[in-house]
């Protein structure tokens, strides 16, 4: 079984046509789940009784936006009281995991500005979410066609988790005109993003390629820790299978041909 962890970047209002929309997902082998988690909760643990032993687990959930935007850590009982080193140090062990927990990456960009006139942001988040699918379904059917897929996403409300649920259902029963999601079990599991390390670290995942996309910078550090898991074309390693722009972007595809080509190089 792999697990499929998923979060989104960016926002879903489609009027905001100058940043990207992104949903991103990583995935993991079962049998790699306990330690992955044994080791990001014990981190932050540890790290959290230096300063107060009254910090909870579901209060030392890793954001983006704690990590990269100062402004926001007060927000947070725990990232308040951290360190700019503590703060390096959380986001290294968190994306080491990709490596350790031999994960894959594989995530939809939607240009806003492309999309057709009078497209809701439920409809967006459900194109992309129909996107992901298919690389999940790719990476499974390519690399693990014995093994099955579980979706496990953050909460995004109950009118939100529905429509998606409708659709997986859907999806799962008859497939698209694309391909049948022969590998991929079972409904989505919609759960707190607070005690989730595998959403969480989705979360930074997701911002890394929305950071990338959103400034038009393949180059971009945390781009470069990542991109060797993003999933590749199974008979061509250095394909970019993972990866999905929509609709047609001429400003998204530039960023994306000069990651293709630094894999290729």
């Amino acid at each position: 079984m792999y697990f499929f962890y998923i979060d989104e970047s960016g926002n879903r209002d489609v009027k905001k046509t100058d940043e990207p929309y992104v949903l991103t997902a990583i995935g993991m082998y079962e049998n790699q789940w306990r330690g992955f988690n044994t080791h990001l909760t014990g981190m932050k643990t540890n790290l959290a009784r230096q300063y107060s032993r009254d910090i909870a687990q579901d209060q030392m959930e890793v954001k983006s936006n704690f990590v990269t935007k100062p402004r926001f850590r007060k927000k947070s009982p725990f990232f308040s009281v951290l360190s700019d080193e503590d703060i390096h140090h959380i986001s290294e062990h968190y994306l080491n995991q990709l490596d350790r927990a031999k994960m894959c990456i594989v995530a939809s960009v939607i240009d806003k500005a492309e999309l057709r006139e009078g497209t809701t942001g439920e409809q967006m988040h459900e194109w992309a979410y129909q996107f992901l699918l298919e690389r999940i379904q790719h990476f499974m059917g390519n690399n693990h066609r014995k093994h099955n897929a579980l979706i496990i996403m953050d909460d995004a409300g109950a009118n939100l988790n529905r429509s998606i649920t409708l659709m997986h259902a859907r999806l799962l029963r008859a497939g698209n005109e694309v391909m049948k999601f022969r590998n991929i079990i079972e409904y989505p599991f919609f759960v707190s993003s607070e005690l989730s390390n595998g959403v969480q670290l989705a979360d930074l995942v997701a911002y890394t390629i929305y950071h990338t996309f959103r400034y038009e910078k393949p180059d971009y550090e945390f781009m470069r820790r990542i991109r060797p898991y993003i999933s590749r074309l199974a008979e061509n390693q250095a394909i970019l299978a993972g990866l999905k722009i929509w609709p047609p972007s001429n400003r998204y595809q530039a960023v994306f041909d000069q990651l293709q080509k630094e894999v290729k190089s």
